[in-house]
């Protein structure tokens, strides 16, 4: 699904996905003969950040007991944009849409055993992938359809306005839950 509202850009974005140039490219300034010299810089070698407008999410698979609920989610990011781009680290996750987010809540932990070594890159059409689990600690446990997501920046700062993604099936969320990092291989386990 497509944000219902724009992006707000944070300290570290701006409203275009590039970063403010707080990462480092790289150049070593040398050239071809008869060429010129390349030179480096604080956005060079790198894609920028996805910018939300630029991308679609959808929940393609879950796994579960036949008749229960399923107890995790496959869930995509597209790039429906025009560039290249990166997403980082893991998507910011809450049960439930928006208007059940309180402030106070905090997101759905991740799963640091799949912390990949840097950020996914997604040309033009292309994909990336999470797994959400619904937790295995049966105790406020909370029943939903949909999930409200949040794209994160280079710094772990929220980027750009929530997405509610609409799940295949009602999935039962409590204290175990957890989101693993995004990868380019379509997963569920």
């Amino acid at each position: 699904m497509k944000p219902a509202e724009s992006p707000s850009a944070t300290p570290h974005e701006t409203g275009d996905g590039e970063t403010d140039g707080s990462e480092q490219g790289s150049g070593d300034g040398t050239g071809t003969s008869g060429g010129t010299a390349g030179s480096g810089s604080g956005k060079g070698g790198k894609a920028p950040s996805c910018d939300i407008v630029d991308l679609t999410f959808k929940a393609v698979d879950d796994k579960g007991d036949r008749g229960d609920p399923p107890l995790s989610a496959l869930l995509s990011v597209t790039n429906t944009g025009d560039r290249t781009c990166r997403v980082h680290a893991y998507p910011y996750v809450w049960p439930g849409p928006p208007s059940e987010r309180s402030g106070t809540r905090q997101h759905i932990a991740a799963d640091d055993q799949t912390k990949p070594k840097a950020a996914v890159t997604l040309g033009p059409g292309t994909s990336a992938y999470t797994v959400l689990w619904g937790g295995d600690t049966p105790m406020d446990e909370y029943l939903t359809d949909t999930v409200t997501l949040q794209m994160q920046g280079p710094s772990g700062a929220g980027l750009g306005q929530p997405a509610v993604v609409e799940l295949l099936d009602e999935m039962p969320f409590n204290n175990g839950a957890s989101v693993n990092y995004w990868t380019t291989e379509m997963l569920l386990g």
